[in-house]
C-alpha cells in the first residue's frame, strides 16, 4: 500500500439504486475555477487547512496556515479518533467524524472546535464522511447501521433531525468519500468492489437520482478523497492512488461530464506519490499530499490550479489525510 490511502472503508457494499431526491440544497454564487479567472465570489480569502494525522496515538484533526505556519491540534480524543473534517461555506462551522469502539458519530462544532454537538446521538452503527450543503443548513454523510446492513448516503439538519436517505448501495462494494457540487445539484462519490479494493471508481449523479454515470473507471483507481471546484466545472482527484507497478499516484482534474481531463502533478519516479487534493476556497489553488515512500517522508503541499508554483508547507512522519481548506472568517 502506498501510504496515501490508509483510510478504512466501511464493510463491503454495491451501488444499487438511487431512491429519493436530495432536499434542502440551495445554490450559491460561484468562485473562480480551474481557469483561474475571477468571478463575483473571488473575494473569498483562504483560511486554515485542516487534515487528519495519526502520529501513533490515534488520529486527530490538525490545522495549519496556507503559508505553513501555526500548526496546531484542533480535535483530539483520548479514547477515539477524529477524521473527515469538513467546513461550511462560510467557514464558521466544522463537521467531522468521531470514531470509537462503539461506532462512528458525526460531530458539529464551531470553527475552533468548541461547542461540539453529537448529531448521531444514540443511533447504532456508523455515520461518517460529512459534507455541508451549499446553504449550510444540512449535512450529507455516509450511514450504516450494522456490519451487514445496507449502506446509504443520507442527509440531516444541523440538529441531527429531519433525516432523509438519498442513495442506497448493496452488497459486494465499498463506499468511501462523498462530495457535493457547489450548486447542490450533483453528488460525487467513490466506490469499489470489495474483492478488488484498489480499483476505486468515481461516480456522479444528479440530486434527483438521474444521470448516474461513472466519471473515472475503477481501472484508474481513484483516491478516497476528491473535491469539486468552486464553479462546479472541475473535480480534482487522485489517479492510480495505490501506485501499482508502472503507474505512480498523481493529482488530476476532470470535468463532471468527462470531456476534459489533465494531470496537475507529474510524478513518474517509483517510490513517489501525489494525491488527496482539495481546492482552496477562492478556487485558485489546490492542497495535496506528496510522499517519498522509500524514505517514509510525507509532505503537505499547495500548487496553483494549473499545476504551477508547487510549494511544500510542512513535513510529517505519517501521511496527512482528508485535507479540507477553510475560508477565512472576518
Amino acid at each position: 500500500m502506498s501510504g496515501l490511502n490508509r483510510r478504512q472503508h466501511l464493510p463491503a457494499v454495491v451501488v444499487a439504486v438511487l431512491v429519493t431526491v436530495m432536499a434542502g440544497l440551495a445554490s450559491t454564487p460561484n468562485a473562480s475555477g480551474a481557469s483561474g479567472h475571477p468571478s463575483p465570489r473571488s473575494v473569498v480569502r483562504n483560511g486554515v487547512i485542516a487534515f487528519g494525522l495519526d502520529p501513533g496515538s490515534g488520529e486527530r484533526i490538525m490545522t495549519v496556515n496556507p503559508d505553513g505556519s501555526h500548526l496546531r491540534t484542533l480535535v483530539r480524543y483520548r479514547h477515539g479518533a477524529a477524521n473527515d473534517p469538513a467546513w461550511s461555506l462560510t467557514g464558521r462551522r466544522l463537521a467531522y467524524a468521531k470514531i470509537t469502539d462503539q461506532g462512528c458519530h458525526i460531530i458539529l462544532a464551531r470553527r475552533d472546535a468548541t461547542h461540539r454537538r453529537d448529531l448521531t446521538g444514540q443511533r447504532t452503527g456508523c455515520e461518517q464522511s460529512p459534507v455541508f450543503s451549499p446553504n449550510g443548513r444540512r449535512i450529507l454523510f455516509v450511514e450504516q447501521r450494522c456490519g451487514a446492513c445496507r449502506l446509504w448516503i443520507a442527509g440531516m439538519d444541523l440538529r441531527g433531525g429531519h433525516r432523509h436517505r438519498i442513495l442506497a448501495v448493496g452488497a459486494h462494494r465499498e463506499l468511501g468519500s462523498i462530495a457535493l457540487s457547489p450548486d447542490g445539484r450533483r453528488i460525487a462519490f467513490e466506490s469499489t468492489n470489495a474483492s478488488r479494493p484498489y480499483r476505486r471508481a468515481l461516480l456522479v449523479a444528479g440530486r434527483d437520482g438521474t444521470h448516474l454515470h461513472t466519471l473515472v473507471p475503477g481501472q484508474l483507481d481513484v483516491g478516497v478523497h476528491f473535491d469539486w471546484s468552486a464553479t462546479g466545472r472541475w473535480l480534482v482527484y487522485t489517479r492510480w492512488s495505490e501506485s501499482p507497478p508502472g503507474h505512480e499516484a498523481n493529482v488530476a482534474l476532470i470535468s463532471p461530464d468527462g470531456t476534459r481531463h489533465r494531470r496537475l502533478t507529474h510524478v513518474d519516479t517509483p517510490g513517489r506519490a501525489a494525491g488527496g487534493a482539495t481546492f482552496s476556497p477562492d478556487g485558485r489553488k489546490v492542497v495535496y499530499r506528496f510522499a517519498n515512500l522509500d524514505k517514509e517522508r510525507y509532505f503537505l503541499c499547495t500548487m496553483r490550479v494549473d499545476g504551477t508554483h508547487k510549494r511544500r508547507l510542512m513535513e510529517f512522519p505519517e501521511t496527512p489525510e482528508e485535507n479540507a481548506w477553510a475560508p477565512r472568517v472576518g
